[in-house]
């Protein structure tokens, strides 16, 4: 929010020539709540909106409550803190008082958010829909439903192994043949078209609003980004010049810090591949 010291911004963006190509990069300090930008926005570059995870969601909760309750006059004694429970200890509370409540969106919209906004929180959340729809209340749950998804695919945990829901952790492992496998499976299923209709759009909507556009994957390609610390990655569906639908998954991994961005040459072999197929 505006005024916020809950974040500080390091910025050493450079401004380019108006048509130039953006290369913005975020970077959190790793311990600090710091995010340093870098790179270069065009002269003409439209606005945009991003968002960023907070270090500690819990203590910055505390810090904005206690500034606006601060703002409308109320006395706060003492300084915000954030308690955690140590893991594996279990938060004895007697008679627990509601204080607020939030009825989570419908499954389809989290599942449309997660895809065309690439939404890591959303992705976390639904580990544990899924964990408290079998009536238990821990993201272990979850992630059991989706090894035997993943299973049910047909995929091997050498070809795919994850250990969360949002894909941020560094234990994950899924192999481009593997996510081209899986994708092809989801295909064939009864909710495939939905799956694919919820992705963001090349040249349209979402992660994928300003890729693809003017080529010939414009609104041909439907597809889920992926981008960590020096790792892109691009996984879904694609309509040939041929009406042919083609499925990929295209990674670039330890990509060098300095090294300049490689979505440009992503997308490019993409439409090369479309326009000769």
């Amino acid at each position: 929010a505006p005024g916020d010291d809950l974040l500080t911004v390091d910025n050493q963006l450079i401004t380019g020539l108006p048509g130039s190509e953006q290369t913005l990069r975020m970077q959190r300090v790793p311990g600090l709540d710091i995010l340093r930008l870098t790179g270069s926005i065009p002269a003409d570059a439209v606005p945009r909106v991003y968002a960023v995870a907070m270090r500690d969601p819990a203590e910055t909760a505390a810090r904005r409550l206690f500034r606006l309750l601060t703002e409308r006059g109320v006395t706060v004694e003492g300084t915000t803190q954030a308690r955690h429970e140590p893991a594996g200890v279990d938060a004895a509370m007697a008679a627990p008082l509601l204080i607020a409540q939030l009825t989570p969106p419908p499954l389809l919209d989290s599942v449309q958010r997660i895809l065309v906004n690439s939404q890591n929180l959303h992705a976390e959340l639904l580990l544990r829909r899924v964990a408290l729809a079998r009536g238990e209340l821990s993201p272990e749950g979850g992630a059991e439903v989706l090894a035997a998804l993943v299973s049910e695919a047909g995929l091997t945990p050498v070809e795919a192994e994850l250990f969360d829901g949002s894909g941020l952790s560094s234990y994950n492992r899924v192999t481009p043949r593997g996510m081209a496998d899986f994708l092809r499976w989801a295909a064939q299923q009864d909710w495939g078209d939905e799956l694919r209709g919820l992705m963001p759009v090349g040249g349209e909507s979402g992660t994928l609003a300003r890729r693809f556009r003017g080529t010939a994957l414009e609104g041909k390609v439907f597809a889920k980004t992926g981008s960590l610390h020096g790792v892109n990655a691009l996984s879904g569906y694609m309509t040939a010049r041929s009406g042919q639908t083609l499925i990929f998954a295209v990674y670039a991994n330890d990509r060098p810090a300095d090294a300049p961005s490689i979505i440009g040459e992503m997308d490019a072999n993409l439409v090369r591949i479309a326009e000769e197929n």
